[in-house]
């Protein structure tokens, strides 16, 4: 039974945008990782040690990044139906993501 369930609920999220998300952080990603490999070709070693150490900065407020208010924004937003709801949901994730991000903006 729980099997069943579990294909059951997974095709539900399928049709609702899973793959969508899915699809899109996974091309990120993979953008971002062959970005690394032409930008090692391109520079030259002092360049790319800069451009490493401002890279890597970026990445470690990356992990910050509004403690993932925008995925979940992204999530809710594809599964509701109701247009106002939708802007709702919107709306808050903008405000309180931006809240988040400027008090780890001070942090750092």
């Amino acid at each position: 039974m729980k099997i069943k369930n579990t294909v059951e609920n997974t095709i539900i999220l399928i049709k609702k945008g899973l793959l969508h998300v899915f699809f899109g952080d996974l091309s990120s990603k993979v953008f971002r990782f062959l970005s690394m490999i032409v930008m090692t070709r391109l520079l030259d070693k002092e360049q790319y040690g800069i451009w490493n150490y401002a890279y890597n900065i970026y990445s470690l407020i990356l992990l910050f990044d509004g403690l993932g208010i925008a995925s979940g924004v992204l999530q809710y937003c594809s599964k509701e139906r109701n247009e106002r709801k939708r802007f709702l949901i919107f709306k808050f994730g903008k405000s309180f993501g931006e809240y988040v991000n400027l008090f780890i903006s001070f942090l750092l």
